[in-house]
């Protein structure tokens, strides 16, 4: 299977948000699945890539299957512009390209490529699977103006100098933060410890190096209680860093 948005011959390709997420249960067999948000066919050529996000998080829980950024089947001469592109993928599936061989690194990609100096590798941070809309610094502002491309998926003004990569022109806030994950306890973690904490994963979509916060839990169970801690440290925009809300004695309830 090759599940993919394909691009053959003498195409421009710009401002565009590609994501493919989720899990699969597929067995595959002895040839592994392959899934691109941008795959280059073979005879393509003359080819204007620019300002695009590419993401690429699907898995398969079934059996090998690799999820590219860029999936290429042409040499580095195809491209009259490749660059200011954004390319993301995760988990142990996750290829960052592949031209003629496995790019692993954004180095690696720049360099068989002979392009993208300006491109990109940072997470989308789209609203939903399904609304590509942008949240965060990780495409704001990364891209370049490209003449005749005035306005957004929205109607809205681009950038006339360092309009955003992708689909979505957006501002954010100067301050916004965004839990990503509860580290601990976890669903299998067992109470009775005299000293638990609560952990958090924390990234600072705003535009603000976030320097001082309280973050609050509420724990439910035997006893109802709520805890709370000031973050005295700096995360700059982008950052993602692990919080210690607070200690609690997980051993009384």
């Amino acid at each position: 299977m090759f599940l993919s948005f394909l691009i053959r011959n003498n195409a421009s390709c710009d401002f565009n948000s590609v994501s493919l997420s989720g899990n699969i249960a597929q067995t595959t067999g002895s040839t592994p699945d392959i899934s691109a948000a941008l795959h280059l066919g073979l005879g393509a050529g003359l080819l204007d890539i620019r300002n695009n996000s590419f993401n690429n998080t699907l898995a398969n829980t079934s059996d090998t299957s690799y999820a590219y950024a860029l999936y290429s089947e042409v040499t580095d001469t195809a491209f009259t512009n490749f660059n200011y592109n954004n390319f993301y993928v995760s988990g142990t599936q996750g290829k960052l390209g592949f031209l003629s061989a496995d790019l692993l690194t954004l180095a690696d990609l720049k360099s068989l490529t002979n392009a993208n100096t300006n491109s990109i590798n940072n997470t989308p941070n789209h609203i939903s699977a399904i609304n590509l809309h942008a949240q965060g610094t990780g495409l704001y502002q990364k891209g370049t103006n490209l003449a005749g491309i005035t306005t957004d998926i929205d109607g809205d003004l681009r950038s006339v100098s360092t309009p955003c990569i992708g689909a979505d022109e957006f501002l954010p806030p100067a301050k916004e933060l965004k839990v990503l994950s509860i580290l601990y306890p976890s669903a299998t973690a067992l109470c009775g410890n005299a000293t638990d904490s609560i952990v958090i994963a924390v990234q600072n979509l705003g535009i603000a190096t976030q320097t001082s916060f309280t973050m609050g839990a509420i724990v439910k169970g035997a006893i109802n209680t709520s805890v709370s801690n000031t973050f005295t440290g700096s995360i700059l925009p982008n950052q993602i860093d692990t919080i210690v809300i607070k200690n609690y004695n997980s051993a009384i309830f």
